[in-house]
């Protein structure tokens, strides 16, 4: 029974991050109404989805070694799970270090999204007025042609409010302590993630060859995970303690990896909290923003002859109805920001 109690919770783990991103982010969404809690689920978001598809397979096989480890008992079976969980961590361990330390931050993930977004064939067709209507002639206008027309200036208005919307709402985000707080969970999780591999390790040697431990009583998986906690901080636990060479190998890596997760989060707190890289990197992204913003807005004036301000004005007296919300996207903007050209919060 507990094993299959230990097999839910090891399903619950993995799917967690479709839980999240399917349940909780919009229903805390809904509960804050705030952009601020947009940008926040955003980051989330970003950080679920980027290398989604090798995480899942790792992830994947990550659990089915450890429900070998844990129903089986066949070394035929349990050394090469006890290998692939030891890459695998190793791996995350990796991956989760490069990107803290050397890998962009998530304002510079957002620029990098929207600008191949931007650069792709075809986006320029999505905002530009029906050829037909580019023809002089002396017919009127159909409905379907009024309105395929009053579309495309909807949405081109509505792309550039969007980006000077999102460039404004990140510059306010990057100001709160998200980042930190997401990488403090980052490592938690890898924390958690290394005693379970640890855990599965060792008892996967100890069914192989009890003799490699110093046991109390006949241990249980939960002895041997609290064993391999106490080993990240290069103690015994749980009654357990290496005797043989191979156990005595894995308390080692244990600790080691303890070391090593502690100090890479240490390094994180000390490069996030410094204002100098945190906000020359904040405002290249910003000011990039803004910069797509301003292009996209010459492109519309070129495909209509109108700026942005005059275009609101031609979509109302057509009797559109989206033009409120359009309105609203601009209130929402100090007036200062569409001028400003730092990346510093201008006063609203």
């Amino acid at each position: 029974m507990f094993k299959w109690k230990l097999v839910a919770s090891l399903a619950y783990i993995l799917l967690f991050p479709a839980t999240v991103l399917l349940w909780k982010i919009p229903y805390w969404i809904q509960r804050q109404r705030s952009w601020l809690a947009v940008v926040g689920a955003a980051h989330v978001v970003s950080n679920l989805v980027t290398g989604w598809r090798q995480r899942l397979a790792m992830g994947s096989t990550a659990m089915l070694a450890g429900l070998v480890i844990l129903l089986f008992d066949s070394p035929l079976l349990l050394y090469p799970s006890m290998i692939f969980l030891f890459c695998w961590f190793s791996w995350l361990t990796y991956r989760l270090v490069h990107q803290s330390i050397f890998g962009p931050s998530f304002l510079a993930q957002q620029n990098k999204a929207i600008a191949k977004v931007m650069n792709r064939e075809g986006f320029r067709e999505w905002t530009a007025p029906p050829q037909e209507l580019l023809v002089q002639t002396d017919e009127l206008y159909s409905k379907e042609q009024i309105t395929s027309f009053s579309g495309k200036l909807t949405l081109a208005i509505g792309i550039n409010r969007g980006l000077y919307i999102w460039a404004y709402q990140l510059q306010r985000y990057r100001r709160t302590p998200a980042s930190l707080l997401f990488a403090i969970l980052d490592f938690v999780g890898l924390f958690v993630r290394g005693i379970l591999t640890f855990a599965a390790l060792n008892w996967a040697l100890y069914k192989m060859d009890p003799s490699e431990y110093l046991v109390t009583s006949e241990p249980s998986f939960v002895r041997m995970t609290l064993y391999a906690m106490s080993r990240l901080m290069f103690s015994d636990g749980g009654g357990v303690a290496a005797e043989g060479d191979l156990a005595s190998l894995l308390a080692l890596l244990n600790g080691f990896v303890g070391f090593v997760v502690f100090a890479a989060v240490g390094l994180t707190l000390v490069m996030t909290v410094r204002p100098d890289r945190e906000s020359a990197s904040a405002n290249r992204a910003v000011l990039e923003l803004k910069r797509r913003a301003q292009e996209q807005e010459r492109l519309m004036q070129a495909h209509y002859n109108v700026g942005v301000e005059e275009a609101i004005v031609r979509l109302r007296r057509l009797g559109q109805d989206v033009t409120f919300m359009i309105e609203w996207m601009t209130r929402s903007i100090p007036p200062d920001f569409f001028l400003g050209d730092s990346g510093e919060d201008q006063p609203r």
